[in-house]
C-alpha cells in the first residue's frame, strides 16, 4: 500500500485526513503506510464500539465487551486479528476444512480448539441468558488459554 491509498482510506473515515495522519505519524514515526492504515482503521472501530457501548451502559443497561485478538496466520500473517476471524471460533465450527489450506481465513493448522470452546461458551451464555461468563462493565481479550484479564470497557 502506497501513500496515495493511505490518504484516500483516510479522506473516506475523517473531516480532517491531514490532522489524522500527523497525529499517527507523529506517535508512530517510520510506520509504512499499510501499518498505518492497519493502526487507523482498526482505532476508528474499535473508538466507535467503546462510544456504543458507554452510550448503552449510559442508558442503564448492562454491558459486555470482548476483543478477539487471535491472529491468523493466513496469507503470511498478514491478515492479522482481522474482522470476521472469530466466527469460526464463536460457533466452534473449527472442523470446516475450508477454513484451511492456502486459501483459508485460519491458515495451514487449526488454531487451538479451547480457545473455540472458550468463545463459543461466552456467546452461548451470553445469548441464552445474558451472562457471557464475566461481570458487567468488563471486557475479554480472546488470544490464547494464558491470556483472559478483564479489562474495563
Amino acid at each position: 500500500m502506497g501513500e496515495s491509498q493511505l490518504l484516500a482510506v483516510v479522506k473516506r473515515r475523517f473531516d480532517d485526513p491531514e490532522g489524522v495522519l500527523a497525529g499517527y505519524r507523529d506517535r508512530f514515526p517510520g510506520e509504512s503506510p499499510g501499518a498505518l492504515t492497519t493502526r487507523i482503521t482498526t482505532d476508528a472501530f474499535t473508538e466507535s464500539n467503546r462510544r456504543l457501548a458507554r452510550a448503552h451502559r449510559g442508558a442503564g443497561n448492562p454491558v459486555h465487551g470482548y476483543e478477539f485478538a487471535w491472529r491468523s496466520p493466513a496469507f503470511g500473517g498478514r491478515l492479522g486479528a482481522c474482522h470476521c476471524a472469530e466466527l469460526p471460533f464463536v460457533f466452534d465450527r473449527l472442523d470446516l476444512p475450508d477454513l484451511y489450506g492456502a486459501k483459508g481465513l485460519l491458515g495451514a493448522d487449526p488454531p487451538d480448539q479451547e480457545l473455540a470452546k472458550r468463545m463459543h461458551t461466552a456467546w452461548v451464555g451470553f445469548v441464552t441468558h445474558g451472562d457471557p461468563g464475566w461481570p458487567v462493565g468488563e471486557s475479554r481479550t480472546f488470544r490464547t488459554r494464558k491470556d483472559q484479564a478483564p479489562g474495563p470497557l
